[in-house]
C-alpha cells in the first residue's frame, strides 16, 4: 500500500480522534526497526506499531 495524499488524510482523521488528548504511556523498541507507542486516550489504551523500513512503510 503506497502512502499516497488519500491515505495519508485518512491516516491523519483517524489517528487524530483516537489520540486527540492522549498521552503516551510507553515507547517500545523490540528491534533496531521496529517502535510500539502506547498510547493512553479516551479511557483506552491502544498500542501502534511503526515499522520504520523502506520495505514496510506503513502502521498497524
Amino acid at each position: 500500500m503506497s502512502f499516497d495524499g488519500l491515505f495519508t488524510k485518512a491516516m491523519v482523521d483517524e489517528l487524530s480522534l483516537a489520540l486527540k488528548g492522549g498521552r503516551i504511556n510507553k515507547v517500545h523498541q523490540p528491534y533496531k526497526n521496529e517502535v510500539i507507542l502506547t498510547i493512553r486516550a479516551n479511557g483506552l489504551t491502544k498500542s501502534y506499531y511503526y515499522p520504520h523500513t523502506p520495505t514496510t512503510p506503513g502502521y498497524s
